[in-house]
C-alpha cells in the first residue's frame, strides 16, 4: 500500500519513520470517515419513499416502458406515484438508459436503488483497481477514502450514472492500452450509450487511426439505440435527440452550478439563475443575451481545437486519452459536479507525471467542486459577475488538468531537435 500512497500523494525516496507513521494515521482517519459515509449510503432509510433522488427519474422511465407509457413524458407526471414533484420536463437521459433501467423497474423503488448502488460501487472498485494498480488492501482503503470526495459520494447517494460510466471508460482505456481495439470500442460505445457526452472519444480514435475501435464504438451505440427503438418505439429516438436533449440543456445552461464550457456565454451576456428558488444567481458582464449562444459556441470550438491539436501532436496515448476525457466532462451543454467522477481517469494519468504542475492540477480538481458551495453563504443570493466567476472554479481546474497533461508534449515540441528528442523519449517509455 505504501507504493500506492507514494504514487498518488508523493513522498521522499527514503521517508522517515515519523513520515510513515503520520501517513498511516492520516489514511486511517480518512478511511474511517469514508466508512461512515459508506454506512450512510447503505442505510435502509435512504431507500424508503418518498425520497427525491436523481435515480427516481431513471426508475420512472423504466416503469413507463414496462407499463406501455411514454418514457419521455414530463417527469412530474411519471414520478407522481412516488410522491415527487421536482422536475417539470422529460428525463435528460438517453433512450438506452430507459431500456437499461426497465429490468430494475421490476423491483420496488428501494430494491432497484440498492441494486444500482451495488453496481455503482462495484464499478468504482474495478476502476480504482485498474487506474491505480492497487493491491486488495490498498483498494479497500482507497475505496473508503474516495467516498470523501463530494462528486463521487453525491453520485452514489443520488443514484446517478457517472460511476458506472467511469467503469466502462476505464475498461475501454485498459483494453485500448493493451491493443484490444474491438473490446476498447465496445466499452466506449457502452459509455456513449449511457451518456453521449463522451462523443469526443470517437474523434480521438479516428485521429489515432484506431478505426476498428471507432467502428465498434459507433456500432454499439447505434445498436443500443436500435434496441431502444424496438422496445419503446422508433419515434422516441429522434424525439429525444432532436427535442428532449436540447430542451433540458436550454433549461439548465444558465444554472450557476453548471460548469460546462457552454455556460460561459450565459455568464458573460445574460447572467446565471437557478431553476430552484432561494439559490444564488449572478449578473452578466455585459447584458446582451443574443450573444450568449454564439459566445458559448466559440468557446467550445476553441476548446475542441486546442485539445485535438494536442492529441495530434502527442505520442503518449495515456495523456491524450485523459485530456479528451477532461474535454468530454466540460463540453457537455450541462456539466454538473458529479460529472467530475470521470476525472479519476486523467487524475491517474497526471499522477505519473513529475513536477509541481500535475500535483497542483490534481489538487485543484479534487477541491474545486467544494468552492462554489461557499459563494452564497459568503456573498449572498445575488452576486456580481466577478464574484460569480468563483462558481467556475471546477471548469478552471479541468482546464489546468488538461494543461498539466499536455505540458510534457508541448515542452518537447519547443526544444531544439524536437523531433529526435521526441522519438527518444517515446522509445524509452
Amino acid at each position: 500500500m505504501e507504493r500506492d500512497v507514494d504514487l498518488i500523494l508523493g513522498s521522499h525516496s527514503h521517508p522517515s519513520l515519523l513520515h510513515k507513521v503520520t501517513k498511516v494515521i492520516l489514511l486511517s482517519l480518512f478511511a474511517s470517515t469514508g466508512l461512515v459515509i459508506f454506512v450512510f449510503l447503505i442505510s435502509s432509510e435512504r431507500f424508503t419513499l418518498p425520497r427525491p433522488t436523481d435515480f427516481a427519474q431513471d426508475y420512472a422511465m423504466g416503469r413507463a416502458i414496462l407499463e406501455g407509457k411514454d418514457p419521455y413524458a414530463s417527469l412530474d407526471t411519471l414520478t407522481r406515484e412516488f410522491g415527487f414533484d421536482l422536475w417539470h420536463h422529460p428525463c435528460p437521459h438517453p433512450p438506452t438508459v430507459a431500456v437499461m433501467m426497465a429490468p430494475l423497474a421490476l423491483l420496488s423503488y428501494g430494491g432497484a436503488m440498492v441494486a444500482w448502488l451495488l453496481l455503482s460501487e462495484i464499478g468504482l472498485l474495478i476502476s480504482l483497481r485498474i487506474l491505480f494498480s492497487l493491491n486488495w488492501l490498498s483498494l479497500l482503503v482507497w475505496f473508503l477514502i474516495s467516498l470523501l470526495w463530494y462528486p463521487l459520494s453525491d453520485d452514489l447517494a443520488m443514484g446517478q450514472l457517472m460511476t458506472v460510466m467511469l467503469m466502462l471508460l476505464t475498461l475501454g482505456w485498459s483494453s485500448f492500452r493493451s491493443g484490444r481495439e474491438m473490446r476498447a470500442g465496445i466499452f466506449i460505445g457502452l459509455a456513449l450509450s449511457v451518456k453521449p457526452i463522451v462523443w469526443p472519444l470517437i474523434v480521438y480514435l479516428l485521429i489515432k487511426r484506431k478505426f476498428r475501435a471507432a467502428a465498434s464504438a459507433s456500432g454499439v451505440f447505434v445498436g443500443d439505440n436500435l434496441i431502444a427503438g424496438i422496445v419503446m418505439g422508433f419515434d422516441r429516438i429522434p424525439y429525444y435527440y432532436l427535442h428532449v436533449a436540447g430542451l433540458v440543456a436550454s433549461i439548465y445552461r444558465g444554472s450557476p452550478f453548471n460548469y460546462s464550457i457552454f455556460s460561459l456565454g450565459p455568464r458573460l451576456f445574460s447572467g446565471t439563475r437557478s431553476t430552484l428558488p432561494g439559490l444564488i444567481g449572478s449578473d452578466p458582464l455585459v447584458s446582451a443575451p443574443d450573444l450568449a449562444t454564439l459566445a458559448s459556441a466559440l468557446f467550445a470550438i476553441a476548446a475542441l481545437g486546442a485539445v485535438f491539436y494536442f492529441v495530434i501532436r502527442c505520442r503518449n496515448d495515456e495523456h491524450s486519452f485523459a485530456a479528451v476525457v477532461c474535454l468530454s466532462v466540460v463540453l457537455s451543454p450541462t456539466a454538473w459536479w458529479f460529472y467530475f467522477v470521470l476525472l479519476l481517469i486523467p487524475i491517474s494519468a497526471a499522477a505519473k507525471i513529475t513536477g509541481a504542475l500535475p500535483k497542483i492540477a490534481i489538487g485543484g480538481c479534487l477541491v474545486a467542486t467544494y468552492l462554489p458551495t461557499l459563494v452564497q453563504p459568503i456573498f449572498g443570493i445575488h452576486v456580481s459577475f466577478w464574484i460569480g466567476l468563483f462558481m467556475l472554479c471546477p471548469l478552471f481546474a479541468v482546464g489546468l488538468l488538461i494543461v498539466a497533461l499536455s505540458a510534457p508534449t508541448l515542452a518537447i515540441s519547443h526544444q531544439p531537435n524536437a523531433k529526435s528528442n521526441h522519438l527518444l523519449v517515446t522509445s524509452t517509455t
